[in-house]
């Protein structure tokens, strides 16, 4: 595909105003610290534009992507990734106190059981807490075990 025909093929993407696509409180199910910054920053830095900031919730605390590290053992990982959370959060512009750290274990997200329940229990409360009208969760073809049981939870919650 040349320049030209892409150009066109995105000129016929339908385009609506935020308030279409987003009305209200959105909340944003993230499987790590840093995904919701790689996969929602930009809707997130327009809500808050839009006098909106999401709920974000970090569904796992990211302790598992640097196995066997002497350097970053998973705690020491957790609480840095954690802290560059909410510092990308912050260039976004939302609040620390939009940012909610579910701390389950990294690579363990369940996706079924008394633990699971439990979390899509906590994560409706959050959505009436907040009166979010949107949920944003992982693509459903995403291949890490995390994000599949994140999208579960959303679709659990849909």
């Amino acid at each position: 595909m040349n320049i030209r025909e892409t150009l066109e093929k995105f000129a016929s993407f339908p385009v609506a105003s935020f308030e279409a696509v987003a009305p209200g409180t959105s909340l944003v199910l993230a499987p790590h610290p840093d995904d919701e910054s790689l996969g929602c920053g930009g809707f997130i830095a327009s809500a808050v534009a839009h006098g909106r900031p999401p709920i974000v919730v970090i569904v796992s605390d990211g302790s598992a992507s640097h196995p066997g590290s002497r350097l970053w053992p998973p705690d020491r990982l957790a609480r840095q990734r954690q802290e560059e959370c909410i510092r990308a959060a912050a260039i976004l512009g939302l609040s620390s106190d939009r940012l909610i750290f579910m701390g389950l274990k990294d690579t363990r997200v369940p996706v079924e059981g008394s633990q699971f329940d439990s979390t899509v229990r906590d994560l409706l409360d959050l959505l009436s807490l907040h009166d979010c009208g949107n949920l944003l969760a992982p693509w459903r073809y995403d291949p890490h075990c995390d994000h599949e049981a994140v999208w579960l939870m959303g679709e659990t919650l849909r």
